[in-house]
């Protein structure tokens, strides 16, 4: 080695190092001036909207994240569950239902808002035994379902007919069609989704019945983006375990159930 590149290279090297330092603060500064868009999609009591703005406890929830986190510049917007499920468009989707498929496109928060129990809504004058002794017991009965909501590993298993729900308003459709009894049940991850649709409607709450099912509670989550992980992920884990502890997710939602049934 020359006595010139001896001298030169260490030079060289610190000079490169910082070079490199520099574009990735530029970069982390760059990346920092993005809205931080958050979609949800329609499931009262979470989320939901009441005269044109976002409503819910995970929106109450999210903007005391944000405030703690001192982000100022965000947008959220209700979106169908069919697109927010599909298109990676926004850095976070403010509550998902966890499985293997949606695992492969989102990164899920460390911790879930709350753990949801899964629940079918029959008639009570229908053939849907009470309670359910095991997901045997309702081979050959007819299902509904949220087709691109979070559905039950166990209920996929057994032989029942399931009609798969698109759209929006899956909720509120398949509870008219358990009351028309033109189906036997309507299963739904989240029992008090169901009780603040049956809230609305007290004819309704008179002639369906909440079944819960012998399975496991699932976890209802914030996911993230790739690009909504690497941007925002670190900061918001750090401030939503910190309002968690302050604010009780599941009394959150007891709130706006009160509210609703007064």
């Amino acid at each position: 080695m020359s006595l010139l590149l001896k001298i030169f290279l260490p030079a060289l090297l610190v000079t490169c190092s910082a070079f490199a330092e520099s574009d990735l603060v530029s970069d982390r500064a760059q990346k920092k001036t993005e809205t931080f868009r958050i979609s949800f999609f329609q499931l009262p009591p979470h989320g939901y909207l009441k005269d044109g703005r976002p409503e819910g406890s995970a929106i109450e929830l999210i903007k005391e994240v944000l405030l703690e986190m001192n982000i100022q510049d965000f947008v959220i917007e209700m979106k169908p569950l069919s697109r927010i499920s599909k298109v990676q468009e926004d850095h976070l989707v403010l509550f998902l239902g966890k499985n293997e498929e949606r695992e492969k496109k989102f990164k899920f928060a460390h911790k879930p808002l709350y753990e949801m129990e899964g629940v079918l809504v029959a008639h009570r004058l229908g053939k849907v035994p009470d309670p359910v002794p095991s997901f045997e017991a309702l081979k050959d009965l007819h299902i509904g379902l949220w087709a691109t909501g979070f559905q039950s590993e166990h209920l996929q298993r057994i032989k029942s007919s399931v009609l798969p729900l698109t759209g929006e308003s899956v909720i509120p459709r398949g509870l008219a069609l358990v009351q028309k009894q033109r189906i036997d049940a309507f299963y739904c991850p989240d029992r008090v989704a169901i009780e603040y649709a049956l809230s609305l409607d007290t004819q309704l709450a008179h002639q369906l019945k909440i079944i819960s099912l012998p399975e496991p509670k699932h976890g209802l989550y914030p996911a993230f983006s790739p690009r909504g992980a690497e941007i925002f992920g670190k900061e918001f884990g750090i401030a939503f375990e910190k309002i968690s502890k302050k604010r009780n997710y599941r009394n959150l939602v007891d709130k706006y159930n009160r509210e609703q049934s007064q």
